[in-house]
This record gives C-alpha cells, sequence and structure tokens, in this order.
C-alpha cells in the first residue's frame, strides 16, 4: 500500500501536483463513464416502466443517513449495481456478498472500495445524470435507421445527445485541460468525499451497511435462480454462457486508484 506524507506546505503541493490529479480523475472518467451510463440508463427505464420517478441526488447523497423508504433504496442501488464501474465488477461483485463496504478488502489487503471511490462514484451521477436521463427517455433500440428519421429519434439525435457534456466537463463554464473537469468539478470532487469520510463515521453506518450486505445477499441469490431458470429453457448449446462472458468482459475491471486508508 502507497503510504503519502503528509506535505509541509499544503499549497505548494496542490500547485506542484493538480496537473496530475485533474488528469488523473479524467482518465478515470474516461474508464467508468460508459460502463455507469448503461446501468443507469437500465434502471431509469426500469423506473419509467413503473411510473416511478428515479432517485435523486440528493437521495443518492444520503448514503448511510438515509431515513426514508426512497433513500435507503437509493443506498442499496448505489452500492449494489452502480459501484461496481468504479471499484471492478468482478471484485465487488463477489465482495460485497461477503464483507462490509468499508472493510471490504482484497486478498493482497488493499481496500476495494475506498472513500474516493464513494465520492467518485457520486460524483459522476451529479456530472451526467441529466446526459443519462435524456439518453435512456430516448433509446429506440429496435428501430429502424429510416423510422428513427421520421419519428425524429434518429441516429443524429441520439448521437448529439451522446456527446453531450457533463455539468462539471463543459468546456464552455471554465478550463478543461484534457477535456476534463472544470475547477468546479474538482471542487466537487473533494465536497464529496469530505462527505463520505463523515457519512462512514457516522453512528449508523455500521447498521446500514449490514443492511446492505444482506440486500446483496438476497439480490445476488435472486439472480441466480433467474439465471438458472433461464438455462433450464436453453437447448444446451451455451449461447447464453457465452453472451453473458462478452457483456462482463466489457465492464472495466478496476484495482484500488487512491491511497487513502481511513
Amino acid at each position: 500500500m502507497l503510504l503519502v506524507e503528509t506535505p509541509k506546505n499544503p499549497l505548494v503541493f496542490q500547485l506542484t501536483y493538480e496537473k496530475c490529479f485533474t488528469k488523473a480523475l479524467n482518465q478515470k472518467r474516461s474508464t467508468c463513464e460508459q460502463a455507469a451510463s448503461q446501468i443507469t440508463r437500465e434502471a431509469i427505464r426500469d423506473f419509467n416502466n413503473r411510473g416511478e420517478e428515479f432517485f435523486t441526488f440528493e437521495e443518492f447523497c444520503t448514503l448511510r443517513r438515509a431515513t426514508s423508504d426512497r433513500e435507503k433504496r437509493a443506498f442499496f442501488w448505489f452500492f449494489n449495481a452502480f459501484l461496481e464501474c468504479v471499484c471492478g465488477a468482478n471484485i465487488w461483485r463477489t465482495a460485497k456478498t461477503t464483507q462490509l463496504v468499508s472493510a471490504a478488502r482484497e486478498t493482497n489487503g488493499s481496500k476495494i472500495v475506498s472513500i474516493s471511490d464513494e465520492a467518485f462514484g457520486l460524483l459522476l451521477i451529479d456530472n451526467y445524470f441529466e446526459k443519462w436521463q435524456i439518453l435512456a427517455e430516448g433509446d429506440v433500440e429496435d428501430t429502424e435507421p429510416a423510422q428513427q428519421a421520421e419519428s425524429g429519434t434518429g441516429w443524429g439525435k441520439k448521437k448529439a445527445n451522446s456527446r453531450r457534456p457533463g455539468k462539471y466537463t463543459k468546456k464552455a463554464m471554465g478550463h478543461c485541460k484534457y477535456g476534463g473537469w472544470n475547477s468546479n468539478g474538482i471542487q466537487q470532487f473533494n465536497a464529496l468525499r469530505k462527505l463520505v469520510e463523515q457519512d462512514r463515521a457516522c453512528p449508523q453506518a455500521e447498521q446500514m451497511e449490514k443492511e446492505l450486505l444482506a440486500f446483496c445477499r438476497t439480490s445476488a441469490a435472486g439472480k441466480k435462480k433467474a439465471d438458472d431458470n433461464q438455462d433450464n429453457q436453453l437447448d444446451g448449446n451455451g449461447a447464453r454462457n457465452n453472451a453473458q462472458e462478452i457483456v462482463e468482459a466489457m465492464v472495466p475491471v478496476e484495482a484500488d486508484w487512491d491511497s487513502d486508508d481511513d
């Protein structure tokens, strides 16, 4: 594990390494955005089909201090479904059913979900939610290109929406070297990291993480049962299993990306 000594002059340290941090944060964004978009758009469509509004960013930010039913559901969805796009799908899908979030470790002892991972996940939602919502509501996957053009929901419109900038990645809002986060985005990340740090230390944190662990176990068992039922209906050629392996291979798998050990 990398140990970082507290700088004697934080301002000089920030000015020296700010570009490195900004570049790293943007590279993390590029890696996670596609997987995060797919996960969130599917969830938004499910909510729309049920006639329910998707969770708000404010509901996500309650995290372990959730009190209402929707806030708790937002907490469960964020960690069970969404966070794998930040900390690695293969690692987290197993760990979330066996370990508490704050204590989850890999076999080499490194954290699976750091404070910065949680903060970055929230930042992705804050930055891209409007874009993902538009894309989810405009997805017309089964429509031919000519029909899409006639209906005004064609590839041109969909392509334009896919290039829609994020809340903190608009070049017009400030200097965005590498096409990445502007200063407001960096400030928001720092604020969210502080929020998560305080949230992990709140009195109800451990109990909420235990409830999350139980939820993830139940969800995984339900998914396995559904998958087994689908397998029984196949003709035995293994087509579904191969497709599932391809989909999972497309999800980025990453180790810890920072050195916090709080």
